[in-house]
């Protein structure tokens, strides 16, 4: 049951990958809602708390569009497991927010049930959360410089996550959480490969710190001794025209197994 979710959310991946989603910020990107929330026609370097319509005009700009279906896609891989998400769709709400559905689908190599059941637990922790996921977030601050080779935003979000066993979780029971919590995305231009190439490899850092509330199948699930717990995770990476990779390199918890686990890579398709 689970390969043939893992072949179908590969699928997914494989039509979406090329989808829109946010993707970091590019000096050819379009800058025409941006340009709205100055009012003299020129793209602000600096965002803080925009009101809705601004929240709005943001929003289109970092995912090219006010709704997108089939959006951000990815690939994560651990030590021993990996999983695939699709977003299937994503808009504005109430101006101020963007609300976004995505699945994922996971699978792992790890030698005993119980050991297969943290490795996957965590892989979807580290990654974006659960099989199913709904996730709300505000654009808080944004910084930018004239040629975009340096960039700032940060995001509040509220998310809740589903694993179901229909869609090939390893436990046979429900498992749910919801988090709290904020985001920082940072990216910086390197030197172009050639002169005649516009797109620079960029590198990027992200940090993101929630405050979580699961259900006792999903503390047991991640083995741990709180459904309540705080965590946070430091991602680095590269940004290369449809390209990026990143790497998670550091986790902080309340809960000390969770603290530095594992080290999981990604890949995702952007435009």
């Amino acid at each position: 049951m689970k390969t043939r979710l893992l072949i179908v959310g590969t699928l997914l991946f494989t039509v979406q990958f090329f989808g829109q989603g946010f993707s970091g910020f590019r000096v050819d990107k379009d800058t025409t809602d941006l340009a709205k929330i100055s009012g003299n026609g020129q793209s602000p370097n600096f965002v803080i708390f925009p009101n809705a319509n601004n929240s709005l005009n943001l929003l289109k700009f970092l995912y090219g569009s006010q709704n997108n279906f089939l959006g951000q896609a990815g690939v994560t891989l651990g030590s021993n497991s990996g999983a695939v998400y699709t977003e299937l769709g994503g808009g504005s709400f109430l101006k101020l927010f963007r609300l976004s559905l995505g699945v994922m689908v996971s699978n792992t190599n790890a030698d005993t049930t119980e050991e297969e059941q943290v490795t996957e637990a965590y892989q979807k922790l580290v990654s974006y959360g659960g099989n199913t996921v709904l996730n709300i977030e505000y654009p808080w601050l944004f910084y930018k410089n004239d040629d975009y080779n340096f960039n700032l935003l940060s995001r509040f979000f509220l998310k809740g996550t589903a694993d179901l066993p229909a869609m090939g979780s390893t436990t046979d029971d429900w498992a749910g959480s919801g988090s709290v919590g904020m985001n920082f995305y940072i990216d910086a231009e390197t030197i172009p490969l050639s002169s005649t190439d516009k797109d620079a490899i960029k590198i990027f850092f992200d940090s993101n710190t929630s405050y979580i509330i699961g259900t006792d199948v999903y503390q047991k699930n991640l083995a741990i001794n709180d459904s309540k717990f705080l965590f946070s995770q430091l991602t680095a990476g590269l940004v290369y025209k449809s390209l990026k990779i990143s790497f998670v390199f550091a986790t902080f918890s309340s809960e000390p197994s969770l603290r530095n686990n594992k080290t999981v890579a990604g890949i995702q398709g952007v435009r």
